[in-house]
């Protein structure tokens, strides 16, 4: 089960990250002064191996 976000889980389910507190699972944290632009992308590629 995962309770952050309520649900029962299987053997295909992955947990990419754990803490008590949700803000502490996000993968970039900070800040800016002044004018500045930011971005962020994220690609996961899972592939299935059959056992």
């Amino acid at each position: 089960m995962d309770p952050s976000a309520g649900i029962f889980t299987t053997e295909t389910y992955i947990p990419v990250s754990a803490s008590f507190d949700p803000d502490m699972t996000k993968p970039v944290i900070g800040g800016f002064r002044g004018k500045a632009k930011s971005s962020m992308e994220t690609i996961v590629d899972i592939e299935l191996w059959d056992k």
